[in-house]
């Protein structure tokens, strides 16, 4: 009898253990198990409650950079689909969640996330530069536009509690930055850079870091880190605004901890660098391809891949007869090119239409597939391109350079080591 009631107390012990384990970690990933991760990034999301999709929002969307905000809801309505049927362990996102930090919108996408979450994926989230205390939340009702609530930094924890920094192991006393653990191989460095000053890591925080990159190598565990801004300069043209301020300190830090891979945003472009750091930045889920990236690890190396949000076959199965919709794909990236294409650049060059066709088609190409992450052939382009190294302006053909320069990469995919 003693027996069976020791037998029967270990299966109750089990039976209880399991039952927390699932609720505080998910799915209870050992360290021999490979770990799955999703990354997103620059979401932009806006409250279908703030906006009619009237005069004054499509303004704002035409003088915009190419993001799809018309169909946001839908983007993230698939995307959400997406992740949920890829069961992955964990969800990154990397900032910039809410099109301008209105308090609604970061809400109503909380909602989407705890359907993500329920389904057993942990999701975690940090605040990017478009995300709190922003002075252009507005509504947009026909042809007016109307400032709403934006949120502060304790309201975004609030909002965005439940995503990361109530499992974390570690949180920052002075900022929205947190350590969570997936596992004993492997945790996952979340730092906040845009709650209480922008494009930064508050110098008060880096002995939060280190102690956390010092209490993860005593543990043989890698670490995984993620900011909004980027650690490097993926184009020196583009660098200002978009690189930390102070990534060199952040960067030193790293390697001396051996920290092999960062992952960012806010600069919307598919790309990657390394510097003893590998860092991938994922382009903007608002913005075509819509891509998002699946991350594998195998306890010693990143398999990284870019993957593309199915919008059209998410109209199809729910039966959508919005043209856009159902044919997404050529919708957005044509609505993304328009953007170089219809440059009042052209307007000033004394050239004839036809040529000025020629280099807005050329651009177009070379910018999206540049974002996309996608080698360019300029054997395919080479009309065009001679074409434009006689022109004037100088910004323009240097960053036509710069992207030609990039042009025989496919950022897409890495391995990470």
């Amino acid at each position: 009898m003693k027996r069976k009631g020791i037998i029967a107390a270990v299966i109750i012990i089990a039976l209880i253990a399991g039952a927390v384990c699932s609720v505080l970690v998910f799915k209870c990933k050992n360290n021999s198990e490979p770990v799955k991760i999703i990354t997103a990034t620059d979401l932009h999301y806006l409250s279908p409650s703030l906006t009619d999709h009237g005069k004054v929002f499509w303004q704002t969307i035409n003088n915009s950079d190419g993001k799809v905000i018309q169909y946001i809801d839908e983007i993230m309505s698939a995307f959400s689909d997406e992740v949920i049927k890829a069961s992955p362990d964990v969800l990154i996102l990397s900032g910039d969640l809410a099109f301008n930090g209105e308090k609604e919108s970061h809400k109503d996408l909380a909602k989407k996330l705890s359907a993500i979450q329920e389904s057993g994926v942990q999701v975690l989230v940090i605040p990017g530069n478009h995300d709190i205390n922003r002075s252009t939340s507005v509504s947009f009702i026909g042809d007016e536009y109307e400032y709403v609530d934006s949120v502060s930094p304790d309201e975004f924890k609030e909002i965005y509690y439940d995503f990361g920094m109530k499992q974390a192991e570690s949180v920052d006393a002075y900022s929205l930055s947190y350590l969570y653990k997936v596992n004993s191989d492997l945790c996952i460095l979340m730092l906040d850079t845009n709650a209480y000053g922008t494009n930064y890591v508050q110098e008060r925080s880096f002995d939060w870091i280190e102690e956390q990159l010092q209490k993860a190598k005593k543990e043989h565990m890698k670490v995984l880190t993620v900011s909004h801004q980027n650690l490097f300069a993926h184009n020196e043209l583009l660098s200002l605004g978009f690189q930390l301020y102070n990534a060199d300190k952040l960067l030193e830090l790293y390697n001396q901890y051996k920290v092999r891979l960062n992952l960012s945003g806010h600069i919307h472009m598919q790309h990657y660098a390394k510097d003893g750091v590998t860092e991938i930045t994922t382009s903007s889920l608002a913005v075509a391809p819509h891509q998002y990236g699946v991350i594998d690890f195998n306890g010693r190396s990143f398999s990284y891949a870019a993957k593309a949000v199915d919008v059209s076959g998410w109209a199809k199965k729910n039966n959508a007869d919005d043209e856009n919709l159902l044919n997404f794909e050529s919708y957005s990236e044509d609505f993304f090119k328009n953007k170089t294409r219809t440059s009042d650049e052209y307007k000033k060059m004394n050239i004839s239409d036809k040529e000025k066709a020629l280099l807005a088609e050329t651009f177009a190409d070379i910018n999206a597939n540049y974002f996309a992450g996608i080698p360019t052939d300029q054997k395919k382009y080479k009309e065009g391109i001679a074409l434009w190294k006689k022109q004037e302006g100088e910004f323009t053909l240097n960053y036509l350079n710069s992207m030609l320069e990039d042009s025989d990469t496919d950022y897409r995919g890495i391995i990470v080591r």
